[in-house]
């Protein structure tokens, strides 16, 4: 039986909960279901189960107070997608049915799926929900809310649940909070014409081995080292660019020196924005303008646990750690570096 209409139900303006007399709804109702009077061509989503004879809906009544009304709780849904299902001995109303489910499809096609349970305007930028919801609100998260501002679109800062959960977002919301949504994907902008994907400015680790749970841009400071004495001082300017996705870290350099004071020893490139982990990494460099003498070919090598890169010449299979000497003013040293990172 895909109805539940035992005893009546009573709608009370302003509320987000509905009663009913002669109901028996902690055995026979669930939070999803939907609830309507018959013939009234709107449905609404149970939240929770408060007793026998109350519901929480997932948004406040609009309508007149009314009691004693006839109705149908809609119990019966599809496996995968959660729509609901009518059967030919049911009393509900069919075409409410069928606009409940063609609103969820068409929220779906947009990457969007409502929350079955009530959300209450806090703050500007945090709303609350009961119970521990902070599986479903994690950090990054793209979030619809429809508000008393209208409907914004918003990523999760945060979320942390003590005696109800609260979420923290990106933008400014207002009171009422009428329905939330939260997107089928992780972050972006769900929704609109840019389908992109944003990640929490603080990475949320994953163990998974096929969840990507970071993504991030941006540039570094760089310096080269000497392993023995001098110093060599790089022009105005002179930055790395990198980028991160997941533990993959691709490094740019353009090293371009200004100065130098005597370098002697081993060459270091310091400065790489995450600290090297698994393996090490490795490949060539080019280079121009150095002194004679140091025309072989050079490498550098990022070993596990660092953030710098040994930069060495190799002569006929020989190791050979005396690059600083090589630079003078003007020497100019790039690398494009692939590394893993923790």
């Amino acid at each position: 039986m895909s109805v539940y209409n035992t005893g009546t139900l009573t709608f009370t303006s302003g509320l987000v909960t509905a009663s009913g007399y002669g109901t028996f709804w902690n055995a026979n109702a669930a939070a999803g279901n939907l609830i309507m009077k018959r013939g009234a061509g709107v449905a609404y989503t149970v939240a929770g189960i408060l007793s026998d004879t109350i519901l929480s809906l997932n948004t406040t009544y609009p309508g007149p107070t009314e009691s004693g009304l006839t109705y149908d709780l809609i119990k019966d849904f599809t496996v995968n997608a959660n729509l609901p299902k009518p059967y030919g001995a049911d009393r509900s109303d069919w075409p409410v049915i069928w606009a409940d489910g063609l609103d969820k499809m068409d929220n779906w096609s947009l990457g969007w799926n409502e929350t079955p349970f009530t959300c209450t305007f806090a703050s500007a930028t945090t709303f609350a929900c009961s119970a521990d919801k902070t599986s479903l609100f994690t950090a990054g998260t793209r979030l619809k809310i429809v508000h008393g501002g209208g409907t914004t679109y918003h990523n999760i800062v945060s979320s942390a649940y003590t005696s109800v959960t609260t979420v923290t977002i990106d933008g400014i919301i207002t009171t009422p909070i009428s329905k939330v949504y939260h997107s089928l994907i992780i972050g972006g902008s769900s929704g609109s014409a840019s389908a992109s994907i944003t990640f929490p400015a603080t990475q949320v680790p994953s163990a998974g081995a096929n969840t990507l749970d970071d993504y991030e841009e941006g540039t570094f400071e760089v310096t080269l080292g000497c392993g023995t004495s001098g110093t060599i001082t790089l022009a105005a300017g002179t930055e790395g660019v990198y980028t991160k996705t997941g533990r993959v870290v691709t490094a740019l350099i353009n090293a371009v020196v200004d100065s130098v004071s005597s370098p002697v020893g081993r060459l270091t490139i310091n400065g790489f924005p995450f600290t090297s982990a698994v393996l090490p990494s490795c490949g060539s460099v080019w280079a121009t303008a150095l002194n004679s003498g140091y025309g072989a070919v050079l490498q550098f090598d990022i070993e596990v646990g660092t953030n710098s890169a040994y930069i060495d010449r190799y002569s006929d299979g020989t190791i050979i750690t005396d690059v600083a000497a090589a630079i003078k003013a003007g020497s100019i040293l790039r690398i494009m570096a692939f590394y893993f990172t923790s």
